[in-house]
């Protein structure tokens, strides 16, 4: 679980997002730039309340890029495939 303090005051929180939050993230958009935003509305809340990812596109730009980067720092480094494969 990772907690964010919003620019205006309130609480959000990224729970530890799974497979089928990435299948539901990538229906919501086919742009590749905006998956990681779409993903990070699958897993938002705020006073325990979802986050609609239409939502989360007109919340200032300082509290999307750091809900954008909770949820970068889930993802982690991707796996390099095997050579030859």
């Amino acid at each position: 679980m990772t907690d964010l303090t919003l620019s205006d005051g309130r609480l959000a929180s990224l729970r530890e997002a799974k497979g089928r939050d990435l299948i539901a993230a990538s229906r919501l958009t086919d742009d590749v730039n905006a998956l990681a935003l779409a993903l990070a509305a699958q897993v938002l809340t705020v006073a325990g309340e979802p986050v609609l990812y239409e939502e989360l596109l007109d919340w200032p730009l300082r509290d999307v890029v750091a809900a954008q980067t909770a949820i970068a720092a889930q993802m982690g480094a991707l796996p390099t495939p095997a050579p030859g494969r």
